[in-house]
């Protein structure tokens, strides 16, 4: 991503020019990346988030808190309204923040002494700023909001599943989802290849949601 952010930055800061045929005219060309389609775990992973076991799981707002908080009846409200958006102005401080937290060691100087050594080991003559995500900071780029929510793993196979599972109705959503005529759907119920299911799944479960609610 390094190679990347550098190379569409100097052309961004070069002068292209090229003929708009629309409006019979020259322009000038300014490239951005604006825009990463990635499933939902590279999307964490581009946006320095560790995903959906964090107690704030959503990389795209502060929304969560911890098991406790979520437990309650207030905070399991919460967690279907957006919190306060994450900008990577923000999470480029949280980073450095943590970074120099690690160095306030409670430890002897000694201790404190060591872990200094092994990061300029770790940056090898080279800025923090080298280090951290390219994708943060990119101008014309806010990679939190930039990268859509990816249905499939998130939903489908996560809370979805999540809930079925917990409430032990696994078995007999499997067992109706065998019993469904698949020919007309135009693909397979196996594999990476979820849309059938996701096209049948509100009729098979309406009734199993029904005993939960």
């Amino acid at each position: 991503m390094q190679g990347v952010k550098k190379s569409i930055q100097e052309e961004a800061e070069s002068d292209i020019f090229t003929w708009d045929s629309k409006y019979e005219e020259e322009v000038m060309v300014i490239p951005y990346d604006h825009f990463h389609g990635v499933d939902s775990p590279i999307q964490a992973e581009e946006c320095n988030h560790k995903g959906l076991k964090c107690n704030y799981f959503c990389w795209t707002c502060k929304v969560g808190g911890t098991n406790v908080e979520k437990r309650t009846d207030r905070g399991y409200i919460d967690l279907f309204t957006c919190g306060e958006l994450w900008t990577s102005k923000r999470m480029l401080a949280e980073i450095k923040e943590q970074i120099r937290l690690s160095m306030l060691s409670g430890g002897t100087t000694k201790v404190k002494a060591k872990l200094q050594q092994e990061l300029y080991a770790l940056l090898d003559g080279q800025s923090l700023d080298d280090h951290i995500n390219p994708l943060l900071g990119m101008a014309g780029l806010n990679i939190h909001q930039d990268t859509p929510t990816e249905i499939l793993h998130t939903i489908l196979l996560g809370v979805t599943v999540y809930i079925l599972d917990k409430a032990n109705f696994l078995g007999i959503f499997q067992t109706c989802l065998d019993s469904v005529e698949t020919r007309g759907l135009g693909s397979t119920i196996l594999g990476a290849d979820y849309t059938s299911p996701a096209q049948v799944m509100p009729y098979l479960i309406y009734d199993l949601l029904v005993v939960l609610l």
